[in-house]
């Protein structure tokens, strides 16, 4: 059963989400894993490049270069891609979330942003690296932080994001 695996991450203290889309792949077939370890990875490329453009003092050459080394190195990840499925996958929800959270404006995708960040966490390396996304976020809005004497829509966002791994844990 798909649900027998779910159980066992649980048991060992992973998170409630943890197996279910593994589960369902594997289901399938295990080229689907493969498949989908590859597509997360060339994703996440992309959404890297999207958020390297939301920051003007990076050139477009480098990230080019950045985003072309982000493209390469994974490659050899797909032969085990069983392996590196929930860390694929948690790495492709948490360049989602980011580029979400800087490009967008809207409450709605700030509320799909965080959520999909608070997904990645199941990955718990990702716990740390959640100060990117919320330094490129502060920074973003710095003069709207700055200028407002009362809470605002933007400190509430703020405080959100940087509640991300207390909540999590």
């Amino acid at each position: 059963s798909p649900f027998y695996y779910r159980g066992v991450l649980i048991d060992s203290g992973r998170p409630l989400w943890e197996g279910i889309i593994e589960g369902i792949l594997i289901q399938i077939g295990v080229w689907t894993i493969c498949l989908t370890t590859f597509l997360c990875f060339f994703l996440t490329s992309i959404f890297l490049f999207g958020i390297l453009k939301k920051l003007p003092t990076f050139e477009i050459r480098y990230s080019r270069l950045l985003v072309l080394l982000f493209l390469i190195v994974p490659v050899n990840h797909a032969r085990i891609s069983l392996v590196v499925f929930d860390y694929s996958s948690a790495y492709f929800l948490f360049f989602l979330g980011w580029l979400i959270l800087v490009r967008y404006r809207s409450i709605k995708s700030f509320i799909f942003s965080w959520l999909v960040l608070f997904l990645s966490l199941k990955t718990h390396s990702l716990l740390f690296f959640v100060l990117l996304p919320f330094l490129h976020f502060v920074w973003l809005n710095k003069d709207e932080i700055k200028i407002s004497k009362k809470l605002r829509v933007v400190h509430v966002q703020v405080f959100l994001i940087a509640s991300l791994p207390i909540n999590y844990l």
